[in-house]
């Protein structure tokens, strides 16, 4: 049986075999991820650890998920740059509109 598990509970498991080693993804890809849910995951993860947790964004090789979540290619850029934004501002403040 094969089991797959999310980056950040691996990660997690990892949070409570050590107390000084930086945890963090290879890269969690913003264009076409749900970025309150990438939030979410991370601060839970930042606080099990007690702050061993970082993100790492980026764009992505692979845009095969672009037309799975409704998104234009021709957007690609702006998007990285939009969900980007938006994550550094839910995580400046409890409230983003």
């Amino acid at each position: 049986m094969i089991i797959l598990l999310n980056r950040q509970l691996v990660l997690a498991v990892a949070a409570a075999l050590t107390k000084r080693i930086r945890l963090t993804s290879a890269v969690t890809v913003l264009s076409s991820d749900d970025l309150v849910r990438v939030y979410q995951s991370f601060s839970t993860l930042d606080s099990i650890s007690n702050g061993q947790a970082e993100i790492t964004v980026g764009r992505g090789a692979f845009i095969d998920s672009f037309p799975l979540f409704g998104y234009s290619l021709n957007d690609y850029s702006e998007l990285f740059e939009e969900h980007l934004e938006l994550l550094l501002k839910i995580r400046a403040s409890e409230k983003v509109s």
